[in-house]
């Protein structure tokens, strides 16, 4: 088993800069975690690298990395039809 990596607190993307909110709560949730995103990277599947160009904007995720790393910090991923009656 691999051995986890020191922690160091990473910035979380901003608003302004057009990032998708999952990716921001992602990063945020890492920071709550206190692991490093080589962690996340190896739970998940996706690569560190990946995950850091959806943190700069650089690169859009897709549904099943956004999942898998979703997954990798003990959360689900759900979508919800809302009721057109309402």
């Amino acid at each position: 088993m691999s051995e986890m990596i020191r922690y160091r607190r990473a910035n979380v993307p901003i608003v302004k800069n057009g990032v998708h909110p999952l990716v921001r709560w992602i990063w945020r949730e890492i920071n709550n975690q206190k692991c490093s995103q080589h962690d996340v990277s190896a739970r998940s599947g996706v690569s560190a690298s990946a995950m850091r160009k959806w943190r700069l904007n650089n690169r859009n995720p897709r549904i099943i990395e956004l999942e898998a790393v979703i997954n990798a910090l003990g959360a689900r991923l759900v979508v919800r039809v809302e009721d057109s009656d309402a």
